[in-house]
């Protein structure tokens, strides 16, 4: 491979997961190539070639939470989708992303990632138990629905109520017309709702007008299709398909249908990729 075409990051994670996903599309959106390491939380090793070896070792916090991006010129790790997301955005100057230091825009977006956490991070609950069936959760409570209506009535009247969507000045949550990290966190959290069939999309829509006008923006952005390959092949968690095959089944073939994708689109990728030139991390978490 040519010093042009170097692919120098590594993703851990799974396609099926919301914050491995805004990290992912990302880089796909600003043409930065990278390897995906699968690794599905709860596990303790990770296989490479024929190799094992520790992935809890890679992050300071020893645990086997995903993602985790790794620059292998380097040995360099930082773990959690809001650092990731704004360490490249520093690192690559996507100040179209992220804002300028010390810019209004920049403050609210790390207001937001602060608050993701145990905000809209949250709205996994209701898709959990289909995920894990081994954990033995009850699925599509009425007290689950509850706090994801609740969670979704605070974005639309909480971070959304100052958007303008009128004269079409403020389309993000960050204001402006053009998405910054903030939106790639709180899409994929509320995107996977409809799209497994937790919540109907009209109600979606109809209920919440401001998210569902953002979220048809955010289906507009470059690689939006690609990025969400795995939760259109694993479909309805809450239904058996034709064959009667339950999610649990599912669950691989969505994941390898993710990461295909995710492949298949880099090989588009031109040889400008901007991480050659750039000067790598040299320290390690």
């Amino acid at each position: 491979m040519s010093a042009a075409t170097a692919c120098y990051w590594k993703l851990y994670g799974v396609p099926l997961s919301q914050p491995f996903r805004s990290v992912a599309w990302a880089l796909l959106q600003n043409h930065v190539r990278f390897d995906v390491q699968l690794i599905v939380p709860g596990a303790t090793t990770v296989k490479i070639g024929s190799l094992t070896e520790s992935y809890q070792s890679k992050s300071r916090m020893r645990t086997t939470r995903i993602p985790l991006l790794e620059d292998t010129r380097t040995g360099f790790t930082v773990a959690e989708s809001p650092a990731i997301l704004s360490f490249l955005c520093e690192y690559y100057g996507w100040n179209a992303l992220y804002g300028p230091p010390g810019s209004a825009k920049k403050a609210t977006i790390d207001s937001y990632m602060h608050w993701h956490h145990t905000g809209t991070r949250t709205l996994a609950r209701l898709a959990f138990p289909y995920f894990r069936p081994e954990s033995n959760l009850p699925v599509n409570t009425d007290k689950d629905r509850a706090r994801t209506f609740q969670m979704l009535e605070t974005l639309e009247t909480g971070w959304f109520s100052s958007l303008n969507h009128d004269n079409g000045d403020d389309w993000f949550l960050a204001g402006g017309t053009s998405p910054s990290i903030a939106d790639l966190l709180a899409y994929e959290e509320v995107v996977q709702l409809p799209m497994l069939g937790l919540i109907p999309d009209d109600i979606l829509q109809q209920k919440y007008p401001k998210i569902g006008a953002w979220t048809h923006r955010m289906r507009q952005l470059p690689y939006h299709n690609e990025v969400h390959v795995a939760l259109a092949t694993l479909g309805d968690v809450t239904k058996t398909i034709d064959d009667d095959q339950p999610v649990s089944k599912r669950l691989g073939a969505a994941t390898k249908a993710g990461l295909q994708a995710l492949a298949q689109v880099q090989k588009d990728f031109g040889d400008d990729e901007s991480s050659v030139a750039h000067p790598p991390p040299v320290s390690k978490l």
